[in-house]
């Protein structure tokens, strides 16, 4: 089982989960519905609180996300896709 990476956000702990083969497959699926919802999706499969719970209960509720936590997370979220590969 692939470990999460704890990050914090203004002094919140939080986890973000790593990507899977099938996390791919989706988020390659996510992109061709358009930029934001790939990010929404994002936040949505892959934030979550310090004890494991999703943050948001779905891509639309991500959509909702504070612009600071999502500019933080995002980039970390998308570097966990490359994470490994030489």
């Amino acid at each position: 089982m692939l470990e999460p990476v704890g990050v914090q956000y203004g002094g919140v702990p939080l986890k973000l989960r790593r990507p899977t083969l099938l996390d791919l497959v989706e988020a390659h699926e996510a992109n061709a519905v358009g930029a934001a919802h790939s990010r929404a999706w994002a936040l949505w499969r892959h934030l979550m609180t310090e004890d494991g719970a999703p943050v948001f209960s779905s891509p639309e509720a991500a959509m909702a996300c504070p612009s600071g936590l999502a500019a933080a997370m995002i980039p970390r979220i998308e570097a966990l896709y490359s994470e490994g590969v030489d």
